[in-house]
């Protein structure tokens, strides 16, 4: 008995196929197959002609993906369990809900391979990216491709992606001023460093810190105690017993002043009239302790609404004139609580 030949179906061409033979992002091919802007009618014509010639048919998802009603964008943040980023989130999303966005939030723990893995799987997911990014953009570019990409990043990050910058200058100035007004003249920072070494925020203060001639000191905390505010207390002791002159404390953020501040109450060393303490990023825990902390603050949705709309921009217009820098810049302003208060 002879066997009955057996007709193989050619497998069906994918998206990355397309991308590939017409030497393009798989994100460009999105595009030209949803008439979305961003790319010119050149390359639109070559995708869709392509497209054509490997017989490909976009699915259901891909498609419904791409439709005004339905785009995504996807959020990247260091650690959810820092209510910062927390906050951060919860005003991007209401600031996407507006217009019918939708966000797909993933965090990368401060970790680059596993931020890669995110990016890697969002750029099969979403129409932009935004957020605390570690990678450079070299990187960011085999990853993603001409993806849209916004960072939410400190003002001296460079890179040809679009940004928010963060100046730290104006609200440290401000937060060093008070504290010497108040008669601060040994301040101890609690920095959480960069692979490279001190944060951005560590070296502002460095340096308007020495402008002013104040004996300051930066300790670093390990990545290890954070977010535990137990680790962080007991960080902050062993640095007070190092530093027994230190009448005032300024934290990386705003959870570290407040490990800084139950060590000190717990102590028993008055707040703020032996030592103050003052926090950065102005969130909502500090209203809540007692004594309330003194922080530096931004408007949240504001900056959110900056990061979102630089991402309608960088979607508008992927390559703008103009050269690389900051789209828009967020300050801090300094809020006095009773933790830096005066009589």
């Amino acid at each position: 008995m002879s066997e009955v030949p057996t007709t193989r179906q050619p497998e069906r061409a994918s998206i990355r196929d397309v991308a590939v033979k017409a030497g393009v992002s798989r994100q460009t091919v999105v595009r030209a197959m949803n008439d979305m802007p961003g790319i010119s009618a050149d390359t639109k014509a070559h995708v869709l002609r392509v497209a054509r010639e490997l017989r490909y048919r976009p699915s259901r998802f891909g498609r419904g993906l791409a439709k005004q009603d339905t785009l995504t964008v996807g959020l990247v943040v260091s650690d959810l369990t820092n209510a910062y980023f927390a906050e951060l989130a919860s005003e991007f999303i209401a600031v996407a809900g507006e217009v019918g966005w939708t966000v797909l939030v993933q965090e990368i723990e401060r970790d680059k391979q596993h931020e890669k893995r995110v990016l890697s799987s969002f750029a099969t997911q979403v129409d932009a990216i935004v957020g605390y990014l570690l990678i450079d953009d070299a990187e960011l570019d085999d990853l993603v491709g001409d993806l849209p990409v916004v960072r939410f990043a400190d003002l001296a990050r460079g890179g040809h992606r679009p940004m928010i910058g963060i100046d730290y200058e104006p609200g440290m100035s401000a937060a060093l001023d008070h504290l010497t007004h108040g008669g601060r003249r040994h301040i101890l920072m609690v920095d959480v460093p960069t692979e490279a070494g001190p944060s951005p925020r560590a070296e502002v203060f460095r340096r308007l810190s020495a402008a002013r001639g104040l004996a300051t000191t930066i300790v670093e905390l390990p990545d290890e105690h954070l977010p535990r505010t137990g680790a962080v207390m007991a960080f902050v002791a062993q640095a007070l017993e190092t530093h027994p002159e230190t009448d005032a404390i300024v934290g990386f953020n705003d959870m570290i002043a407040v490990g800084a501040l139950k060590q000190l109450v717990s102590a028993g060393v008055a707040v703020p009239e032996r030592c103050a303490v003052l926090g950065i990023d102005g969130l909502l825990v500090g209203e809540l302790v007692t004594p309330s902390l003194s922080t530096l603050e931004f408007d949240m949705r504001m900056a959110a609404r900056m990061l979102f709309e630089a991402m309608l921009a960088a979607l508008s217009d992927p390559h703008p004139a103009g050269g690389t820098g900051p789209v828009a810049i967020v300050t801090h302003t300094l809020t006095v609580r009773e933790s830096t208060a005066t009589a």
